[in-house]
């Protein structure tokens, strides 16, 4: 097995794991390796991150480190749009500098001339209409119709008023604190968006990731196939190079070599190829997790408060248990395969137990995996009747 094979390889079975983490660790039994490994993916590595840079360099540098991600991540910044910009133009004007002038090629056609742009001008139109899009700002004028689409489930939500907007706060809803507004359906503040998702504009947020899946994909296997031919094209492949024992070989059997080769006259359009392999490998296991969440009629927001309720019934369960004096039950016999599954996914607790904590966190908003996807794409609060202020049941 190559050494580029390897690489891939494993890049590709850590971004399944991180993958499987994602869409499974929210419903994981509460305490499970599972739950933690979702805590420690989606939160707890960055805080490890401070508390060791806290105590390496000391309090000053933790400050410093809070305040570089408030000014960042918890409030408008337009920075970090400019970043993703400069990152698409840099990476096509290295691709229009030394990757055209290779088109057409033995493994590319002159299609991809034209190809190329289009990818990158509709992930351009998507980011802009991402950032610029109304993600559902509940106002006076509209708050009766958001409120008809969802009614609150008793358990994440109930009758209350929001007390900076002074308005009746719509089930589902959420006051985002870094936009100034409340966002019907929340699902969560993009810093690369420098805007809210919400119940109007998570459908175009899909469509950008998906849209940036095909172009670092697309991008990825145009520059492999670019540097590909140029290596059929100049013969390098059989180039006779030096082995270990002293025998000259030809190049392709020596995967270093090569590298190093490909390093040396060709590294702006390698580094870019590996960089938008890795960018397609995290953007799918985002874009994964956001259609999981899309399929169940769940939002970001709603993951994480579902997780922390499940997390506070579990540890009521435990503490009822321990008074009542009741054993933990017996693990299944080991050197079984589900035994290893049940011992990474269940706390001490008896199945009742863990079935009434479910049966507590039911979400009452999942309507069916096509009637789901619907609400994404066609807004409640948008449909006719429920405008008018009628509840769309």
């Amino acid at each position: 097995m190559s050494l580029a094979t390897t690489l891939l390889s494993s890049l590709l079975a850590l971004t399944l794991c991180y993958v499987a983490i994602l869409l499974f660790g929210p419903r994981a039994a509460p305490g499970s390796r599972l739950a933690r490994a979702h805590a420690c993916a989606t939160g707890g590595l960055c805080d490890l991150g401070l508390d060791a840079l806290s105590r390496l360099c000391g309090p000053r540098a933790r400050r410093f480190a809070d305040a570089a991600l408030l000014f960042c991540c918890d409030r408008p910044n337009p920075g970090v749009q400019l970043l993703y910009l400069g990152l698409v133009t840099g990476g096509y004007l290295v691709f229009l500098l030394q990757g055209v002038p290779m088109l057409p090629g033995p493994y590319a056609s002159a299609r991809h001339l034209w190809l190329g742009p289009a990818a990158v001008l509709t992930s351009l139109a998507l980011f802009f209409l991402v950032c610029f899009s109304d993600p559902g700002t509940v106002t006076a004028a509209n708050v009766h119709a958001h409120a008809a689409a969802y009614a609150p489930d008793g358990l994440l939500y109930g009758p209350k008023r929001c007390p900076s907007m002074r308005l009746p706060a719509p089930a589902r809803s959420k006051f985002c604190r870094v936009s100034n507004r409340r966002v019907a359906r929340f699902d969560h503040y993009c810093v690369w968006m420098g805007n809210a998702v919400g119940e109007n504009n998570y459908r175009f947020f899909l469509a950008f990731l998906g849209a940036h899946v095909g172009l670092c994909g697309y991008g990825a296997g145009l520059l492999g196939a670019l540097l590909a031919g140029e290596l059929v094209q100049r013969g390098v492949l059989e180039v006779g190079v030096e082995a270990a024992g002293g025998a000259t070989v030809p190049l392709r059997s020596q995967p270093l070599a090569l590298l190093q080769w490909l390093l040396f006259a060709y590294a702006p359009l390698l580094m870019l190829a590996v960089f938008l392999a890795c960018t397609t490998l995290l953007v799918l296991a985002f874009l994964a997790y956001h259609l999981s969440l899309a399929a169940r009629n769940v939002t970001t927001n709603e993951a994480f408060k579902r997780q922390e309720l499940r997390e506070f019934l579990t540890e009521r369960a435990l503490a009822a248990a321990a008074a009542s004096g009741q054993p933990p039950p017996a693990p299944p016999a080991p050197g079984r395969l589900a035994w290893l599954w049940r011992r990474a996914q269940a706390p001490a607790l008896s199945a009742e137990a863990l079935a009434e904590i479910e049966r507590q966190c039911v979400n009452t908003y999942d309507r069916g995996l096509l009637a789901n996807f619907g609400e994404v794409f066609f807004p409640r609060s948008q449909r006719r009747k429920v405008g008018r202020g009628v509840k769309d049941d």
